[in-house]
């Protein structure tokens, strides 16, 4: 994301004016934006968990996952790692 960007994300998100230098003292100062709305990353993370807990069922059941399936999981351990990072 860019500075300009951030700065617009920043005012829509506050709901008034967020200049460049804002954004720059705000990382400065150790705050960093959240990539999205704590409902939207609670959304992610209980489809993820929930897609990542079928997948487990099936191994204890025998199924084995194809190439597609071990793919999606890597992309759902991503998603909630990298949402796990933002809030934490």
């Amino acid at each position: 994301m860019t500075l300009p960007e951030a700065a617009r994300r920043l005012t829509m998100v506050f709901d008034e004016e967020v200049g460049e230098a804002d954004v720059l003292r705000l990382a400065l100062d150790g705050h960093r934006p959240k990539p999205l709305p704590a409902s939207q990353a609670i959304a992610v993370l209980a489809f993820e968990s929930t897609l990542t807990a079928v997948a487990a069922g099936n191994i204890a059941n025998g199924v084995v996952l194809t190439d597609a399936d071990r793919a999606r999981l890597r992309v759902a351990a991503k998603r909630i790692n990298t949402i796990s990072g933002a809030f934490a």
